[in-house]
């Protein structure tokens, strides 16, 4: 299992709405900037983003929440 996501990873639209989402909910998702570069030499930056311990066992709480949740 990968330990981060970056938007790279996501073809969600909303990746970035989900993100601030949850950390309005508490799960305090960290992120760091990679640089690189594409094929054709030019170079640019994105966010890797992962979580801490203590948020990973929060976030999995909600998701068992969400799941268990009768739609």
């Amino acid at each position: 299992m990968k330990s981060k996501l970056t938007e790279q990873d996501s073809m969600m639209n909303g990746f970035r709405a989900r993100i601030s989402e949850l950390n309005a909910l508490g799960i305090n998702i960290k992120h760091r900037e990679v640089k690189f570069k594409n094929r054709f030499g030019n170079t640019g930056v994105f966010r890797e983003r992962y979580l801490t311990k203590s948020d990973k066992s929060k976030a999995v709480k909600l998701y068992n929440q969400l799941n268990s949740t009768n739609v």
